[in-house]
């Protein structure tokens, strides 16, 4: 059974103590923070965002049964959760309605939506539980010190000796400056202003760690950041400060901070941005589809609306253009008008949560301390998503999900009754937790697959080539220059030797004098591609495959070459069609991960 007990003393948490189903999903939430903050971030195999995802949904899925099992189907603030999953039905009925270009994606996408109305449920289910909410602000404290520790060693390593990369941007353990920068908006509020009001031996590890945190977040060279920490910073100031006087001189010292950061970050705060360029293109999408071009979709829709100026700044083949960098604006760009509506209103109903909140009489200082960090966190967050795209990545969403949870366990719970056991519940819950563990289950399958610097497995080494027999193939080509075998075999051997280029020319003349044959035209398309003619092993492959659809190398390396060329819509067709031939295909999984990246 979920049970919260009344607790103001140790003796009083022996003789009433909580459930065995809070102690696991409290349980389970801290090891999610400390996932979500530790463990390493890759490039290909998200290690951060497959683990903490599974822990969170197992702490939900704790909670429910805990629910089931007590008889009482409740949370704060229900209407606020149930309308928080407004997105995610929105993208399954436009999903229902229409035909995503990528099935990838659009599951990417689906899955993205559920995780903050998740967190919102664990986070406001457990944490109405004192003993874990403390726990909960202790751990954030700590693992922050880490982060914000590592930040700084990666930006000094190149002034001190440290035996790690130099990094002229941190991204501590986040793989990403902009994900570290989310991150430390939502925890440095909390840190800050603990270190500030608070009492007690917590409040010298929430200053430390500040400490660190403070400038960690200027080492991310995120512009969006900053401007998050310093809404997030005057939130919380005009909340807590005692009196006027207070208030102005707080106020005066963040003006001095945000000055420092003008003058010496000069040339972050002056790097150029195409930011503007992705908007303006985004709404001749939604000018055009008003109920979206689906969830997940923008990454294969937009390069038709990208202007030229926009691909002068973001060659196509050198980078991708994945994200509108606007939550607020992807939102209506793939789910339409509907999905916007769906998406403020849950955040209407969480000001309107945390404000009546704050106004409440019923806080003690400690508890409105709390509170009043949670909302700062909450205030940069959104003041960073409508220029940021950090809610694209899945550990941003948890997290803004968990600190609002934290905010909705002071709020008393409300539901309703159900049967004791109910069987439909327990289900529900355990398919659930099945799920969680499926997705951690498939993150570690997926990390079996990646080895360092592995090579495509289709350019494992070949044994090495006589050098008589190379060059007696050459002279035969070059004295029977209309025997298209003579021209076949040289391009066999030069393909071995990994001279790819010749090999190609060598099949194209095959081809020149035998139009017909298949196997010159797979291998001509293969070694444009091994040999960066990108362009041309598109066109042959795909020639190639009309006539023989099966052949996996073929269709890998057709994907392959397209996402070289940022064509990414052909490559995610490509690589999801290799996948329903053959799920297990290693170098068609690996490209995929790196399509979703």
């Amino acid at each position: 059974m979920l049970r919260y007990p009344v607790v103001s003393s140790r003796a009083a948490l022996r003789e009433n103590p909580p459930g065995v189903s809070l102690l696991l999903a409290a349980g389970l939430l801290l090891a999610f923070v400390a996932t979500a903050a530790l463990v390493p971030d890759e490039a290909v195999f998200r290690a951060k965002l497959f683990w903490s995802r599974g822990l969170l949904l197992l702490s939900g899925a704790a909670v429910l049964l805990g629910q089931a099992l007590g008889g009482r189907l409740q949370a704060p603030h229900p209407g606020l959760l149930l309308a928080s999953l407004g997105p995610a039905l929105v993208a399954i009925g436009w999903l229902a309605l229409g035909d995503p270009t990528s099935a990838a994606l659009a599951r990417d996408e689906v899955g993205r939506l559920v995780l903050f109305p998740a967190a919102l449920w664990a986070a406001g289910s457990t944490l109405a539980w004192a003993p874990a909410r403390r726990a909960t602000l202790m751990l954030i404290g700590a693992v922050s010190l880490v982060v914000g520790i590592h930040a700084l060693a990666q930006n000094l390593a190149g002034v001190l000796e440290l035996p790690i990369d130099r990094e002229p941007r941190s991204f501590s353990t986040f793989g990403n400056p902009v994900m570290l920068g989310a991150y430390l908006v939502l925890v440095l509020p909390f840190l800050v202003l603990h270190a500030t009001y608070s009492r007690g031996s917590t409040r010298w590890l929430h200053a430390i760690a500040a400490g660190f945190c403070l400038p960690a977040l200027l080492t991310t060279g995120t512009r969006s950041a900053w401007l998050g920490f310093l809404v997030a910073l005057l939130t919380g100031v005009t909340l807590l400060a005692p009196t006027r006087r207070h208030r102005v001189g707080l106020l005066l010292a963040i003006a001095v901070f945000g000055g420092a950061l003008f003058v010496f970050k000069q040339p972050d705060l002056g790097r150029e941005s195409a930011h503007p360029l992705i908007w303006r293109d985004s709404l001749a999408m939604v000018a055009e589809h008003p109920t979206g071009v689906g969830p997940g979709q923008f990454l294969v829709e937009f390069l038709p609306y990208a202007s030229t100026e926009l691909l002068d700044f973001y060659p196509r083949a050198s980078h991708t253009i994945n994200d509108v960098h606007s939550e607020p604006l992807q939102v209506l760009v793939e789910l339409g008008w509907l999905g916007l509506v769906a998406f403020l209103i849950p955040l209407g109903l969480l000001v309107r949560a945390v404000i009546s909140l704050l106004r409440s009489s019923a806080l003690d200082d400690s508890d409105r301390l709390l509170v009043t960090s949670g909302a700062a966190a909450l205030a940069g967050a959104l003041v960073q998503s409508f220029i940021s795209p950090d809610l694209r990545f899945g550990i941003s969403p948890m997290i803004v999900g968990l600190v609002a949870g934290m905010l909705l366990s002071f709020s008393p719970a409300r539901g309703f009754a159900v049967p004791r056991g109910s069987l439909v519940l327990v289900v529900a819950a355990l398919l659930w937790a099945s799920v969680a563990i499926s997705t951690s289950w498939s993150g570690l399958r997926l990390e079996r697959l990646v080895t360092p610097d592995a090579p495509d497995a289709q350019l494992s080494a070949a044994p090495p080539i006589d050098p008589a027999t190379l060059d007696a193939i050459e002279k035969r080509a070059i004295n029977e220059p209309d025997d298209w075998t003579a021209h076949f075999d040289a391009g066999v051997i030069r393909g071995r030797a990994r001279e790819y280029g010749r090999a190609a020319l060598a099949f194209r003349r095959v081809l020149e004098l035998y139009p017909r044959n298949l196997p010159a035209l797979r291998n001509l398309g293969l070694c444009e591609a091994l040999s960066s003619q990108h362009d041309e092993a598109m066109d042959d492959l795909e020639a190639y495959l009309a006539l023989n659809p099966r052949d996996e190398t073929a269709r890998y390396f057709r994907a392959r070459s397209a996402w070289y060329l940022g064509e990414l819509a052909v490559a995610l067709a490509e690589t999801e069609r290799l996948l329903t031939q053959n799920p297990t295909h290693r170098d068609g999984l690996l490209l995929l991960e790196k399509l979703r990246e």
